[in-house]
């Protein structure tokens, strides 16, 4: 691989870094290949290795920068940097696609679960509210006024429990919509640079 081959496969391989650890990347390897002194024709992995292996080491020294760096300034600030490097580094590795692929499916399964459960919520209380009008209607049946008592009882248990999970339902499935949400918008919407 001659050095404009290894430095057109490290741009593709460094495209989602910062722009600025990017241009710095791109223009390390550039010089250091320069004064080598190599011919534009001569293979350049036996000296540099592959353009993969040179991209790994850039992610992972990038990733380290980005967390000393935090840490130096103690905020939170630039996490949706260090866990797109994270990512990053991770993609890297030869292991990628596997746990990658299983990553997203644990992912999938855990989402369907909360939504399973709050429609669950939300049909038990349907459920129970439901039963509790039945229960009122009930009452034009019954025998005793001790029946009738009993299914008002009941109908009102019912139906105050029933309307109790349906609120629960609605404020559990708002406040699980806006925490993915945000949770998207973190990972992949990135900051607007301010000039």
């Amino acid at each position: 691989m001659n050095k404009n081959d290894f430095i057109t496969t490290l741009k593709r391989r460094l495209k989602h870094l910062p722009k600025e650890d990017f241009e710095d990347a791109i223009a390390y390897y550039t010089e250091y290949l320069e004064e080598m002194g190599v011919d534009a024709q001569s293979d350049v992995t036996s000296k540099l290795g592959t353009p993969e292996d040179a991209a790994r080491e850039i992610i992972a020294n990038c990733t380290e920068k980005h967390i000393n760096n935090q840490k130096e300034k103690g905020s939170i600030k630039n996490s949706t940097t260090i866990i797109r490097m994270t990512i990053l580094a991770i993609l890297a590795s030869p292991i990628a696609i596997p746990l990658a692929a299983a990553a997203i499916a644990l992912l999938a399964v855990i989402l369907c679960t909360f939504i399973i459960l709050i429609l669950t919520l939300g049909f038990m209380g349907v459920a129970l509210a439901g039963s509790g009008i039945l229960l009122f209607i009930s009452i034009l049946f019954a025998v005793g006024i001790a029946q009738k008592l009993v299914c008002c009882g009941l109908g009102f248990l019912f139906l105050g429990v029933g309307i109790l999970l349906m609120l629960a339902t609605i404020l559990l499935s708002r406040s699980y919509a806006c925490a993915i949400a945000a949770l998207f918008q973190k990972m992949f919407i990135r900051k607007k640079v301010e000039s």
